[in-house]
Formats: structure tokens, sequence, C-alpha cells
């Protein structure tokens, strides 16, 4: 709950349980991330070994595509951030939903770390213990308080809001959930209401706009064959240490850009990171262009690989990053989420898929420089369609930003 003071919102409740329940949840976001770039250290790797894999280079390109199509990441993504939106007042989810994010990057960094180390089953001792020590964390958790009113518990609404908020008095801020959940859940939510409601068209809309454009400035493809890319474009560092540079670098630019996205918001942010990251891409592709083809002696200036991906990282980090997983638990109504979030997850793994695909063809057909190319103008072009497709959500409610969207 909020008091007006001097003109601003003030929260009269704690910040700190949202905060550490944020941060419980994140564990499944960072073994998220474990999971999503194991590839990078361990596919230059598997490769070499022909006696105990024997597995081609290509072959390798499969490895991102089998775990889209599992269900597990799944779960973390179409679970964690609506609970985190449902748990949070706009002041704390402003500048902490970015968290479960941050930790999916620090599962990155922390697998191309260990990865350069040990094999993939040592690797897996390692890595087994996050999850279960999640598991057990969530236990101590309570419900998210639309959930429990939805389900109709409304006692333990109460309690679930007391505990994260510490309010003096909860009935006026359960009085408010509760209307809120009401008339969300009042609307219609068949699978043909995500078309023909316009807030949930909009929502809709949204939410595959920013999956497919994220996707499409290549970070995944970056994230998972950073060795491998590393390896292609030569320079000074090794694959393996550049790949650690590259994914240190990512982790510790959302924590910073995350401030920004939290004070200029989330549309101006992303229109800014794709623009930005467009430009990276493209001077990147030139390069790779102009070696190919022994255009220029660029033998001086075999570093810029390594710098074009670390200023890569800082554009990326400022919007593409984290905005889309963000607005996964802002965009739909209560009555529709699940069915919006399952279309969003599969969109998701479909995008990753193809671009997987495609890096690999282009690479093999015509050159490291073309996927750049593409990546780039996927980016100049996503940039403006930014303005007209997503929505601003800073600083409000759920039931704000439906409302917002209904206009």
């Amino acid at each position: 709950m909020a008091i007006e003071f001097k003109g601003e919102k003030r929260y009269e409740g704690k910040r700190f349980p949202q905060v550490l329940a944020i941060l419980v949840v994140s564990l499944g976001t960072f073994s998220a991330g474990i999971h999503f770039t194991w590839s990078s250290p361990f596919s230059p790797m598997i490769v070499k070994n022909k006696v105990r894999y024997d597995i081609t280079e290509k072959d390798t390109s499969f490895f991102i595509i089998f775990h889209s199509l599992g269900t597990a990441d799944a779960i973390v993504f179409g679970a964690i951030p609506p609970y985190v939106g449902e748990i949070t007042v706009p002041v704390v989810r402003d500048f902490c939903g970015n968290l479960p994010t941050f930790a999916s990057y620090g599962g990155q960094f922390f697998v191309a770390t260990i990865g350069s180390f040990f094999d993939v089953q040592e690797t897996v001792y390692i890595c087994v213990g996050i999850p279960i020590v999640m598991a057990m964390l969530m236990l101590l958790l309570p419900e998210s308080p639309y959930q429990l009113i939805k389900d109709e518990k409304l006692e333990e609404a109460k309690t679930s809001i007391q505990w994260f908020q510490r309010l003096p008095d909860v009935e006026n801020e359960f009085q408010r959930t509760k209307a809120d959940v009401k008339r969300q859940n009042s609307e219609s939510a068949t699978w043909l209401d995500l078309i023909k409601i316009i807030s949930n068209r909009r929502a809709l809309r949204a939410g595959i706009f920013l999956r497919v454009s994220q996707q499409l400035s290549g970070v995944s493809v970056f994230a998972t064959y950073t060795q491998s890319i590393f390896q292609k474009a030569g320079g000074n560092f090794g694959p393996q240490y550049s790949a650690m540079i590259y994914s240190g670098s990512v982790w510790i630019a959302n924590l910073v850009c995350s401030i920004a996205v939290a004070k200029y918001g989330r549309r101006p942010s992303y229109f800014l990171s794709l623009l930005t990251s467009g430009m990276v891409l493209l001077c990147m592709s030139i390069y790779f262009f102009l070696e190919q083809f022994e255009m220029a002696n660029l033998q001086s200036v075999n570093w810029i690989p390594l710098a074009g991906m670390m200023t890569f990282v800082v554009t990326f980090s400022i919007g593409l990053s984290v905005i889309p997983t963000l607005m996964l638990g802002e965009l739909f109504s209560a009555s529709i989420k699940c069915k919006g979030l399952g279309i969003l997850m599969s969109v998701f793994g479909v995008t990753i898929l193809i671009t997987s695909y495609l890096f690999h063809m282009l690479v093999d057909l015509i050159g490291l420089y073309c996927p750049f190319f593409f990546f780039a103008m996927s980016c100049f072009v996503s940039s403006f369609l930014t303005l007209k497709w997503v929505p601003e959500t800073k600083g409000k409610t759920l039931e704000e930003i439906q409302q917002s969207l209904k206009k």
C-alpha cells in the first residue's frame, strides 16, 4: 500500500520479504542459465573427443534445440516472472524485478568458468545442488496472494500479503487486490479471447514481439556458441578466456544497466538497446567481411571481435537482456495469464531453434559476417516497432497496466 507524501507515493510496508522471495526464486533462473549455455564451453571439447562422443560441430547445433524443447525451462520462465509480478509492489518490481534475469546470466558465467576447467560429468556434480536448495527454500515461501484469491483462499491471501509486505493493517491492500483479481477474472478467458479482447491482443503482440526481437539480436547464439565464435574469429585471447570475459561482463552489465531500466522505463530502454546493438553488430559484420575476403590486413586489430562482443554486452544489457523476461509477469490479465505465457514460451523456443539453425547455415554457406549482418538488420527494424508495440509499465500496478492496455 502507498500513501501520498509531497506529491510522491511512499510505500508503507516492508520491502525486504519481497526481495528475499525474488532472490530465492532466482536460483531457478540461475540453473536455467547453466542449462542454456552449457554447450558454450563443452561443444568444442565434445567435438574434439571422437573416442567418447563422435559428434560433429554441426551436430552441436541441436544442443540448444533440445534445451528449448524440454519442459523445465518453460516452467521456470512461465512461473517465476508472474510470481514476482504478483508478490511485489511497483517500486520493488521496478528495481528488483530484474534479479531473476540477472541470476540467469550469473548461471551462464558460472558454467562458462567451471566448464573451462572441468569435464561434463564433473560440472554436473557441481551444479546439481542448486535446484535442490531452491526447492527446499521454496517450501518456506507463501503462495502469491493473487493466486490464493483466485482459488478463494481468502484468509491465506491475507496471510500472504502480511508476509510479503509486513503492513500494520492488510485489509486495504487485501480488498484492493481482491477487487483487481475479481475484475480480471470476470473477463472471458478462452483461447480465442487472446485475439478478440483488445487488452489481451495488445499484450500478446507485445510479448511475442519482445521475445522474437530479443532472439533475432543473436543473443542466444552468442551465449551458447561463445567459444566457437571466438575460435572462428581468432584474436589475441584464447576462446576459453574470451568466453569467460564475455559471460562475466554480461552478468555485471545486467546488474548495472537494470538501474537505468528502472529509472528511464521499459520502452525507451528497449528502443535504445536495439538501436545501439544493431550498430555494434553491423560493425562486427564489416570486420568479418573484410577478414573473410582478405580486403585488408587486420592483424593489428584482431582484438576487434572481443571488443565488439564486449560493447554488445553493454548495449544488449540496456534493455534487450532484461525487459522481455520482466514483462512476462506484467502484460496479461489474471484470467488469461497461463494461456498467454504458454504461447510466449512456445514462441521463445521456436525462435531459438530458428536463430540457431540460421546461424550455422549462414556461416557454412556464406561466412561469419552474414549472421552478424542479419542480426544487425533485425535490431534496426525492431527498434522502430518498439515505439509502436511495447507498452510502458514502469511504476504501474498490474491492474493499472491492464487498464492502460484497454485504452
